[in-house]
This record gives C-alpha cells, structure tokens and sequence, in this order.
C-alpha cells in the first residue's frame, strides 16, 4: 500500500470515528511535497448542473461597471480602443483563469482562489488575499447600490436619492 493510499485510510478512518458518514465518495487533497503525508478530507458535492455554472460565470462576468461604463469609454475612445482594450483585459482574465484551473486539477481542494494562494506561495499571502477579496466585496457591494440607484433615476427622474 502507497503512503498516500495508507494516510487516505486513515484519515477515513479518523473520520468514522469523529462521526463522519463515508459512504459517499470524499476527495483527499494531499500536501504535493513528498516529505508531507498530511491528508485532508474535504466533502464537496459537485451537484450543480452546467447550465447553473455557466450563468453564475455569466453573471459574475458582465458587471455592473460594464454596463455603466461602456457609454463613456465608446464615446470617448471609440469601438476600436474599445475592442483593443477589451481584448488585452480579457487575454490577460483568460491567461489567469487557465492557470486557476490547471492547480485546480493537479489538486482539488475545498476553497477559493485565495486557498491556492495559501497552498502555492505562502500563508501569510493567502490569508492577506483573502482579507483583500472580503474588502473588495464589501466596497463594490455599496458601487453597486449606487448604479442601481442611478439605473432608477434614469428611468425615473422624481426617484428619491
């Protein structure tokens, strides 16, 4: 028996005992370095259909800054410093993502990107990484509440605000 086999087996085993159910299949992420035989059990369950996670990634995608902000910049640099910006951002988004998504093979792990952080470059980044992602939801949270309010007004120029 491997040594990642016999440390999957005990974890499965240190989890029955702690009152886990194992029936169903659990993912083992282990640690790539071959000196560490840490095995952890993480429980995900991989139910959504392709259809959810296609208009999840739409709507994370197409932001509200995006429909705010196209007007001006077509206005002001025109469709082709458009196209060429867009172009260079999405490269870049794409580049990005496809790395996300080969440490995501090469290793499944329950957790954000902020995780892979963490696990590939430090702890102490991960974790600053994460604080910065939590801050950046909490201010683009209020952004968004401000072009929602200014979608309303211009539908509706009497609306208070």
């Amino acid at each position: 028996m491997s040594q990642y086999a016999a440390g999957a087996k005990q974890a499965s085993d240190n989890m029955e005992k702690d009152g886990y159910q194992t029936g169903e299949e659990v993912v083992y992420a282990t640690d790539p370095e071959p000196g560490n035989h840490h095995v952890s059990a993480d429980r995900l369950a991989r139910k959504l259909s392709a259809r959810q996670v296609q208009m999840i990634a739409i709507g994370g995608t197409i932001g509200t800054g995006l429909f705010l902000g196209s007007g001006k910049s077509l206005a002001t640099g025109g469709p082709a410093s458009m196209l060429l910006s867009y172009s260079i951002v999405g490269t870049t988004v794409f580049c990005t993502m496809l790395a996300l998504g080969e440490m995501a093979a090469f290793m499944p792990i329950a957790g954000s990107f902020c995780t892979f952080a963490g696990r590939f470059v430090d702890d102490a980044f991960g974790f600053a990484l994460t604080w910065n992602y939590w801050f950046n939801d909490a201010v683009s949270t209020a952004s968004d509440l401000t072009a929602l309010q200014l979608i309303f007004e211009y539908w509706n120029p009497d609306f208070p605000g």
